[in-house]
């Protein structure tokens, strides 16, 4: 028997592998349960990109597009790019799961950083 321990944002899985009881069939089921939540722990979860209006699109879509700049921007230059209101971005931030603006620029630098590794 030994311990398959993923670490995925919040969530701790710690399962119990054990070739009598287990098998090799249900390791499949084990990296099934990983990419689910390593899906549902990203700083754009599906869920939320689906609520948002066309304001908060047209935000998405300009970071996404200027992700080299945006950890870069103040508030201020970035809702005078996306010619929107600080509050604005503040409600996206809060929205998405960030404190405040710093702390969104921080995961979508480690959010970028990620995507980049897996491309």
């Amino acid at each position: 028997m030994f311990d398959f321990i993923v670490l995925c944002g919040y969530n701790f899985f710690k399962v119990y592998l054990n070739s009598t009881v287990w098998g090799k069939r249900h390791f499949g089921t084990v990296k099934n349960l990983f990419k689910k939540n390593m899906a549902q722990e990203g700083l754009f979860r599906y869920d939320i990109i689906q609520r948002f209006n066309e304001t908060e699109i047209l935000l998405y879509k300009y970071l996404i597009s200027n992700a080299a700049k945006v950890p870069y921007m103040t508030i201020r230059e970035l809702a005078a790019e996306v010619k929107v209101s600080t509050s604005t971005i503040l409600r996206f931030c809060n929205k998405i799961g960030c404190l405040s603006y710093n702390d969104f620029k921080e995961k979508f630098n480690k959010y970028m950083a990620e995507r980049n590794v897996a491309h």
